[in-house]
């Protein structure tokens, strides 16, 4: 039986050696883990620690 090449077998390298771009490489990039800020160090306003709401004490 025929076995197809399979990038994702050989460190994400095509038959003819170039990179497949197709293939992730696992290393995203993930705000929750660095404290909520982004890679250029900006907070990410999409992490957070839940609810805004702040009652006004009446």
């Amino acid at each position: 039986m025929f076995e197809y090449y399979k990038p994702t077998e050989h460190g994400g390298l095509k038959e003819d050696g170039i990179p497949d771009m197709r293939v992730g490489t696992g290393e995203k990039y993930k705000p929750t883990e660095h404290s909520g800020l982004k890679e250029d160090g900006v907070p990410d306003m999409r992490v957070g620690s839940g609810s805004t709401y702040k009652p006004t004490g009446k």
